[in-house]
């Protein structure tokens, strides 16, 4: 289910949703080793993963 929610809330870019695909996988910066369209999809992933651990919307759909 994580990875259809990241696809969807990619849009429809197919390098952005590329990135927000593989952004479990990547480590550091996604900027060095990435095309910038593929890297904003690695950086939107990291956002909505911390979005969705520190949200308090999110954390009452868990409790």
């Amino acid at each position: 289910m994580n990875y259809l929610a990241h696809l969807v809330l990619s849009g429809g870019d197919s390098d952005l949703r590329l990135g927000n695909f593989m952004g479990d996988a990547v480590k550091g910066d996604p900027f060095k080793a990435y095309a910038a369209s593929i890297a904003n999809g690695i950086v939107l992933h990291r956002w909505i993963d911390s979005y969705a651990d520190t949200a308090p919307e999110a954390r009452a759909a868990r409790a």
